[in-house]
């Protein structure tokens, strides 16, 4: 494998197979006088680029439509690349609100478009290379990772690489290959079911929880910034799904706020009970969700009071995520 740093190269990088093309600043740095910052930066363009050997050399979408399969996967496999390879830079932490964040506030737009998008013209495959294609992808990718578990995800890209290698796939090939190593480690989860609520239809949903006397609900709906023309059915992106989500919704409590229990929204609102010794509880906990959360007052309430008494009871990424929402929420 070789990186080569081209003067006045007119992209970032470029992919090629076995000879990565870089302009000067994305591979080179002095380390006695280049800040930390763009250090980081070309430790990040590498391991992108390094992905994308696999995601898009090795196996390429069938069609531009499935572009994220490319460009999702290698967003979200530049991230753990420079974990590895530095620690210390909380890539994690930075992944919300360097990725997923802006990913949600485009995605909250009407004008939005689905991960998976039917592109016919060069105009149109242009245009999806945006912060859908790139961070939603890759922000979809962690969520998956999170409720079938990194062991299981590594093992189902693996098949998917394998069986398509040196060829050609579409998002459902990679559907199949993590079904199939679900359901041989006895977790019988539909992914494409899953998933398609997440690719096939724009936006994502607003949580609504009210929480009394241990009796939780949970309400699902679309969120969006503007919702002018959204029931419009000439709409070109209406979705077919009726903007409901299978969404793995996650939670922490005082009584152990190291550990999440889930549950899922299967296209459905739920229910479902708390002890009643919990006085708060936090949902989508590590923002490894691609939705937002709103609280009734006593749940804001008992949420701002962990925040200004102990606030490292919660994590950074758990912080960021409730100052997120909140400043989402008030627009």
């Amino acid at each position: 494998m070789n990186l080569i740093a081209i003067p006045d190269f007119g992209a970032g990088a470029m992919e090629n197979w076995g000879l990565i093309t870089y302009r000067e600043t994305a591979l080179m740095f002095d380390p006695d006088h280049t800040s930390s910052l763009a250090q980081q930066r070309v430790t990040v363009v590498i391991a992108h680029e390094l992905a994308h050997q696999w995601f898009g050399n090795l196996v390429t979408m069938s069609w531009w439509s499935d572009l994220w399969l490319n460009e999702g996967f290698a967003s979200f496999m530049e991230n753990l690349g420079t974990s590895d390879a530095e620690p210390g830079w909380q890539m994690q932490e930075q992944f919300l609100v360097q990725k997923m964040h802006p990913a949600l506030a485009l995605d909250a737009l009407v004008a939005s478009h689905p991960i998976s998008t039917p592109v016919s013209d060069p105009a149109q495959i242009e245009s999806i290379f945006d912060t859908i294609s790139y961070n939603k992808g890759a922000s979809i990718i962690s969520m998956l990772e999170n409720f079938i578990a990194r062991p299981m995800l590594k093992e189902g890209l693996r098949l998917y690489l394998e069986a398509h290698e040196f060829g050609n796939a579409a998002t459902d090939n990679l559907w199949e290959a993590l079904t199939k190593v679900t359901q041989n480690h006895g977790r019988f989860l539909n992914i494409k079911g899953i998933m398609d609520t997440w690719t096939l239809q724009a936006g994502f949903p607003l949580i609504s929880i009210t929480l009394q006397n241990g009796h939780v609900t949970a309400n699902q709906s679309r969120f969006l910034v503007c919702e002018e023309n959204v029931t419009d059915p000439n709409e070109p992106l209406n979705s077919t799904i009726g903007y409901k989500w299978h969404v793995p919704l996650t939670y922490i409590t005082n009584l152990n706020p190291n550990s999440s229990e889930m549950y899922w929204m299967n296209l459905t609102d739920i229910e479902f009970m708390v002890p009643r010794e919990v006085k708060w509880i936090k949902f989508n906990a590590g923002q490894r969700g691609f939705y937002r959360v709103s609280y009734d007052e006593a749940g804001w309430s008992s949420l701002i009071n962990v925040l200004q008494t102990e606030h490292e009871t919660l994590s950074a990424a758990d912080r960021a995520s409730l100052i997120d929402d909140a400043f989402t929420l008030v627009k």
